[in-house]
């Protein structure tokens, strides 16, 4: 997919050729739920499993078991993300919001990454073997509405983690972990903004060191690199954070009538705000243009620049 697109795609990670390697792809619109699934293995075994495939000499038949774990994995993220395609989104929200689900299975080099990373989760105990991912031009609250709403119809026991509240290394979202056929498939529910500055980042990490998506320092040192990942930090946590919080007040004020707040933080400034809200709406509408812009022009120079040879 074209780094001009609107649309981020699925999955940056690099593929590896080895007999354990899959094709992942996005949801499949329509496609009915498989109900007769059943995980290849146990939790234990699979972490088993994970600590054999990191090991130094992975046998054929480890190889052909992560086969089977993959293609489950990859069946429980199709039923998901078919689950997630039949919700009336427009009604639930009251209007269309242009909703896009993709979903994909992790790929063995940054499965085995986190592997290596996080050795004592275990390979059946990672969250987004199997990931869903939601975005659309919706405000915080429909936001918080969808997550709300993927809860109560998916799993009501389900882990939220709101990366909004709590970044990561700049990275905003809402995930929401579900537990479906004894496994877990992570959904991220993304705002455009948000999930368009996460296709930068992630491209950035390609590019540096996949390390800096968990505050890591960049594999490639310099005082311009770490201004760079400082500025692509601030974009999201400030930024895009601060207009999307305007963005919020102004649909509140155009819902309920609900008065703008006087002064608004937008980045580094103090925004007065004594225009009628369909002024700063549009004003909003505007900055929102501009950041989209500014993150796709910086997405295409790193799809020039192309990831690191390890």
């Amino acid at each position: 997919m074209s780094g001009t697109s609107d649309r981020p795609t699925a999955s940056h990670d690099v593929q590896e050729s080895s007999p354990g390697d899959r094709l992942h792809h996005p949801s499949a619109k329509g496609a009915a739920p498989d109900d007769d699934l059943h995980p290849p293995c146990s939790r234990k075994q699979l972490a088993k499993l994970g600590q054999r495939l990191i090991g130094p000499h992975p046998s054929d038949r480890d190889w052909r078991l992560y086969g089977q774990v993959i293609d489950f994995f990859e069946s429980l993220m199709l039923n998901v993300s078919s689950e997630i395609d039949a919700v009336d989104w427009t009604a639930l929200l009251g209007r269309d919001t242009g909703i896009w689900v993709t979903g994909r299975a992790k790929t063995r080099g940054t499965l085995f990454d986190k592997l290596r990373r996080t050795p004592e989760i275990g390979l059946g105990y990672i969250r987004d073997i199997a990931g869903v991912r939601i975005v659309g031009d919706f405000t915080l609250s429909e936001e918080d509405l969808m997550v709300r709403h993927l809860v109560e119809s998916l799993d009501p026991n389900a882990k939220v983690i709101d990366r909004r509240a709590e970044p990561q290394a700049g990275y905003r979202a809402v995930h929401v972990v579900v537990t479906s056929h004894e496994a877990f498939v992570e959904i991220q529910v993304r705002t455009d903004l948000q999930a368009i500055w996460a296709e930068v980042y992630e491209r950035l990490a390609d590019t540096i060191g996949r390390g800096i998506r968990y505050g890591e320092p960049s594999e490639i040192e310099g005082p311009a690199v770490a201004r760079l990942i400082q500025g692509l930090q601030e974009i999201s946590t400030v930024v895009i954070a601060d207009l999307e919080r305007l963005e919020q007040h102004v649909d509140n004020s155009l819902k309920t009538g609900e008065p703008i707040p006087q002064r608004v933080s937008l980045g580094s400034t103090t925004v007065r705000l004594d225009a009628p809200v369909e002024v700063v709406r549009r004003y909003v509408e505007e900055e929102k243009r501009q950041v989209r812009e500014t993150l796709r022009r910086l997405l295409v120079r790193l799809e020039h620049v192309g990831p690191r040879d390890d």
